[in-house]
């Protein structure tokens, strides 16, 4: 999933750097899609790795 996830988001910053309208909203949609799979993708990490009881306090820290 995270491979998958890098090759989507990393054609998001030539695309919205383009002067074409259209092409700045598909980077901006592919930007979105990496940052929500990364972002889940850590939180299912974490709370793999981390005992239940300091789960909040732990992926709290991962958020700062």
């Amino acid at each position: 999933m995270i491979i998958t996830d890098t090759l989507l988001s990393i054609f998001f910053a030539p695309l919205v750097f383009l002067l074409d309208f259209k092409m700045v909203v598909i980077g901006m949609v592919l930007w979105g899609l990496g940052m929500g799979i990364q972002g889940s993708a850590l939180r299912a990490a974490v709370a793999g790795l981390v005992a239940p009881n300091k789960r909040g306090a732990d992926t709290g820290y991962v958020n700062v």
